[in-house]
């Protein structure tokens, strides 16, 4: 039995010094799993948060600096919004752009020859004339001969005119109820001075 031990233990292998060792890993070969690959990350909506932002805070610095912008600049984006709204509902009414001014113009006797309705309407000899011959071809208004001066004539409102300039009056109502909404009556006496003063600085301007 002792020697059947002894043979056992001589059958067991002996360790050298070349017996090789468990195989190392580097831990920088292991792929650690992502939990978000595979999916599509929204590049674009990080971009379009960015710009949102960026808006938000120029809309906040214009409101806290009313001067971030040029002066002159607001107000002729503030008229350019105007007139598209404007016209937008006087094209309704078969008027082209130009022509309603001047029937509120004969309307409210602001002048009725063409040298003042264009002055009134802030408009040059030439587009004055053109603009005057689509009426009258449109049945608007009438010329007359000047009682006063034989080269100059004076426009009147035909009955038809007469009927639209009462429908831009109407139509310009409406405009100034969109346009001067959440203004209180103090606001809008302000502005209305503000923009008459303006326009006067610029017509002084252009007069010297």
């Amino acid at each position: 039995m002792q020697d059947q031990k002894i043979q056992n233990r001589e059958k067991k292998p002996k360790r050298t010094g070349h017996d090789p060792q468990p195989e190392k890993i580097e831990l920088s070969s292991l792929q650690v799993k992502d939990p978000d690959q595979g999916r599509s990350k929204p590049t674009g909506s990080i971009q379009q948060k960015d710009q949102t932002q960026k808006r938000d805070q120029t809309q906040q610095r214009m409101a806290e600096q009313p001067g971030a912008l040029d002066m002159h600049y607001l107000v002729m984006q503030s008229s350019r919004q105007v007139g598209r709204v404007h016209m937008s509902r006087t094209a309704k009414i078969n008027l082209d752009p130009g022509q309603p001014k001047i029937l509120q113009c004969l309307y409210e006797k602001r002048g009725n020859t063409p040298k003042e309705i264009a002055a009134w309407c802030v408009l040059d000899k030439s587009s004055t004339t053109t603009l005057l011959k689509l009426m009258e071809q449109k049945g608007l208004i009438e010329k007359k001969p000047s009682l006063t001066d034989r080269r100059s004539c004076t426009i009147e409102l035909t009955p038809f005119g007469l009927e639209q300039a009462l429908q831009v009056l109407k139509i310009g109502q409406e405009v100034d109820r969109i346009i001067l909404e959440g203004f209180s009556e103090e606001e809008k006496a302000i502005l209305s001075d503000f923009l008459a003063r303006m326009s006067a600085n610029a017509k002084k301007e252009m007069e010297k």
